[in-house]
């Protein structure tokens, strides 16, 4: 399926920028995301819904990435990253 959708340049800027440090495309991002937030409606119970996130990559997806051990961390600095980042754009509009 194609959708197209029209986003904002800030968060376009977000998404590539997310793309990137994930290494994947940005196709594939919006996807995952769309997984994430609207589950199978088919899949009964949490362990039928875990079993779909892993065959479609969603879990394990970034197994193999060394900034990622620490995942508590890694959250941490994006919730950082972020949060400067809409300070930011907040100073701007000004």
């Amino acid at each position: 399926m194609t959708i197209t959708i029209d986003l904002p340049m800030e968060i376009e800027a977000l998404l590539a920028e997310e793309a990137k440090a994930a290494n994947i495309s940005q196709e594939l991002l919006v996807s995952q995301l769309v997984a994430m937030y609207l589950p199978p409606t088919e899949k009964s119970t949490g362990a039928e819904v875990v079993a779909y996130w892993k065959q479609i990559g969603l879990i394990g997806m970034w197994a193999d990435r060394e900034d990622m051990k620490d995942s508590t961390a890694w959250v941490q600095r994006q919730r950082d990253n972020r949060s400067e980042q809409s300070r930011q754009m907040l100073r701007d509009v000004k």
